[in-house]
């Protein structure tokens, strides 16, 4: 197969092949489509498109606003607060034009925890649509966006990065509510971007619907990943409503569809529409981040026995996505999740017991450790925290998920839950884990959050189900009182027709918890 002059190694059109450490240009990521194919559409959404010319043209002309307007150099952190529109992805190349460090923040948050966030990542600048959000730190304001298409300024010549130098910083929560900024490096991304397109398949013809917000790290997955390869791109910034989401599918003739399993479900939420001759352009479909219910992936599998179906995972912490696993074929009667398979080229995994030793034999529950190239740097001006997550083990880096997983039989990793899902109660360890999963495995509900609710002085567990059946409840206290201790059972109970989606399209279950807050029920 011949190489296009300017096409990336990893594009699918190139066929798959070792990462050999060659780093990405990421300033260049917009290289291919604007050499090759300048008027093609790259990116669009309801109300505009772009086409790869377009988008190289503001990025060239935003890099020389940075650089000779606010003296942006190598290294500096330039915070974008981003919105769901077709001109984001142009700010990031521009920024790695210069070999900054791309900060995406979703500028929706509330005002102390955006100033909280943008103040612990002393960016050189901060850039909005719109006047400065939070005061004290150099601003661009650029509303008049569509000016940045027009009037191509000349190349721009950019340094080259080095492996170590951070590419850009997610934020991610994780387990504790406190917002960490997650560096990852250029070398990182590159071997992501080589590894996981040989999962994917992104090429030239591609047309991917984006659904991620770009304030989260799905969204170089679902963007700027198949811009890279010259693909076309559909944001997806309409309400979650399936009936929507379905038609877009179809009137964008989208090949490839990534989900977080909450949207996937939103998607899904009409099995006839799901059919043997339903979205016939659809080549596959990818979800993770969170557990998916398998009769969602059996209903897809089925109706399209031609789809690739994925179930993956991965952590912020180690560049978006790290492990996968294909369904081959469905599996009607199944009721536990899917496994999330085997890691990508370059990605080494270790499950350790308490005790810190390796887990090898199928079965066996231990803490998910991620080690490799794609493992962040740290997380900005928090060595504490980073040194908490990473350890070396035989000249090899890796990251604490806190994510329990086992083997199965066949080798494929499981997900059983998280470390810091158990919880104590009158004297007795109890996994929130299993409890999740124990509801998820019944019919119709397609979501099930648990957690420990405070009654005055009292703790209890409570349970949050999303499920249109009315008799959801009812179903779940039965079954969990058949294969669940007395003590292990939730005392509080409430469900939710539709998941209360976060900001990245997960389940916000936060918020589902807080419902327990107030609700009384026996």
């Amino acid at each position: 197969m011949t190489q296009n002059l300017f096409e990336p190694p990893w594009s699918a059109d190139c066929g798959p092949g070792p990462w050999g450490g060659k780093l990405a240009d990421l300033g260049g990521l917009l290289r291919m489509g604007d050499a090759t194919t300048p008027d093609k559409v790259a990116v669009a959404d309801p109300k505009t498109e772009l086409t790869y010319r377009d988008l190289e043209t503001a990025a060239l002309n935003m890099a020389h606003i940075l650089r000779d307007r606010w003296g942006i150099t190598p290294g500096d952190r330039v915070v974008v607060l981003t919105k769901k529109w077709p001109i984001v992805p142009a700010i990031a190349v521009a920024i790695w034009k210069l070999r900054a460090v791309y900060v995406p923040i979703d500028a929706d948050l509330p005002a102390e925890r955006l100033s909280s966030m943008i103040g612990r990542a002393r960016p050189a600048l901060t850039v909005g649509f719109g006047p400065a959000i939070v005061q004290g730190h150099p601003h661009l304001d650029i509303s008049d966006w569509h000016q940045l298409t027009k009037d191509r300024p000349d190349d721009i010549v950019r340094p080259l990065p080095g492996p170590d130098d951070i590419a850009y910083i997610i934020h991610t929560s994780g387990s504790t509510g406190k917002p960490k900024g997650v560096q990852i490096t250029h070398q990182s991304l590159s071997a992501y971007f080589h590894a996981h397109n040989q999962m994917l398949q992104f090429g030239a013809g591609a047309r991917v619907l984006s659904f991620a917000p770009f304030h989260f790290d799905v969204s170089i997955e679902d963007t700027l990943l198949p811009l890279s390869v010259g693909a076309f791109v559909y944001l997806y910034n309409r309400p979650a409503v399936g009936m929507i989401m379905r038609r877009t599918l179809a009137r964008q003739r989208i090949t490839h569809l990534i989900a977080v399993s909450t949207l996937l479900a939103v998607l899904s939420d009409d099995a006839s529409e799901i059919h043997p001759d339903c979205f016939p352009d659809l080549e596959m479909i990818m979800t993770g981040a969170e557990t998916c219910q398998p009769a969602i992936l059996n209903l897809w599998k089925s109706a399209r026995p031609d789809l690739r179906v994925y179930n993956v995972y991965g952590p912020t912490e180690v560049t978006i996505v790290c492990t996968g696993f294909e369904l081959k074929i469905p599996e009607p009667g199944r009721t536990t999740a899917f496994p999330i398979g085997r890691p990508l080229a370059g990605v080494d995994i270790r499950l350790l017991d308490p005790a810190g030793q390796d887990i090898t034999g199928a079965d066996q529950p231990g803490e998910l450790c991620l080690g490799g190239v794609q493992v962040m740097a740290g997380y900005l001006g928090d060595p504490a925290a980073t040194a908490e997550q990473i350890f070396e083990r035989s000249g090899v880096r890796y990251y604490r998920s806190g994510d329990i997983c086992s083997f199965d039989v066949d080798g494929d990793l499981v997900f059983l839950g998280r470390a810091d899902s158990q919880v104590k109660l009158n004297g007795r360890r109890i996994s929130l884990g299993e409890i999740q999963s124990e509801c998820m495995s019944l019919p119709g509900i397609d979501r099930a959050v648990a957690g420990l609710v405070a009654r005055g002085k009292t703790q209890l567990i409570g349970v949050v189900l999303v499920s249109d059946d009315p008799d959801a409840v009812a179903r779940a206290r039965r079954h969990l009182d058949r294969v669940l201790p007395a003590y292990a059972r939730p005392s509080l109970w409430d469900s939710v027709s539709k998941p209360n989606l976060s900001g990245t399209g997960k389940s916000n279950d936060r918020d589902l918890l807080a419902r327990l807050s107030v609700c009384v029920s026996g």
